[in-house]
C-alpha cells in the first residue's frame, strides 16, 4: 500500500491567490547602479572595472610577460616591495598588543574545575 501516494493526491496549498497571475508590461532589466555604490555611474567595460578594482590589492597593475603567470599583481612581486607591514598609530594586529584593560583575562583552576565537571564541582 502506499499511504503516501495517497496523501499526496488531493493535498491543497495552503495559500490562496487572489485573481489570476499576470506580468507587468513593463519590466526595466537593464543594468543599472546601485543604490550604495561608491561610484554614480557603470563602468563601460570589464577591462576597466578591473582596472580600479579591488580585492586583497590592486588587481590591475603590472601586465605579465610569461605565459604562466601564478597569483596575479601580488604574487608577482616580492613581499618587501609592497611595503611595510608595521600597523599604523592606533591599529593593532593582534589582542595582545593592546592596553592591559583589553587583554583576555587569565582562567583561574577554580573557573577550570567548574567547565571541565560541567558545574558539578561548584556543589
Amino acid at each position: 500500500m502506499h499511504a503516501t501516494r495517497a496523501l499526496l493526491q488531493h493535498r491543497q496549498p495552503m495559500i490562496r491567490f487572489l485573481g489570476k497571475r499576470n506580468i507587468p508590461a513593463k519590466l526595466d532589466h537593464s543594468p543599472h547602479v546601485h543604490p550604495a555604490s561608491p561610484s554614480p555611474s557603470l563602468p563601460s567595460s570589464f577591462a576597466e572595472y578591473r582596472q580600479k578594482a579591488q580585492q586583497h590589492g590592486p588587481l590591475g597593475g603590472q601586465q605579465q610577460s610569461s605565459s604562466i603567470s601564478y597569483g596575479g599583481y601580488i604574487g608577482s612581486r616580492s613581499g618587501s616591495s609592497l611595503g611595510s607591514v608595521t600597523p599604523s598609530e592606533g591599529q593593532y594586529f593582534d589582542r595582545n598588543d593592546l592596553p592591559a584593560r583589553f587583554k583576555r583575562l587569565a582562567w583561574s583552576q577554580a573557573e577550570i574545575d567548574a567547565i571541565e565537571s560541567g558545574g558539578a564541582s561548584l556543589f
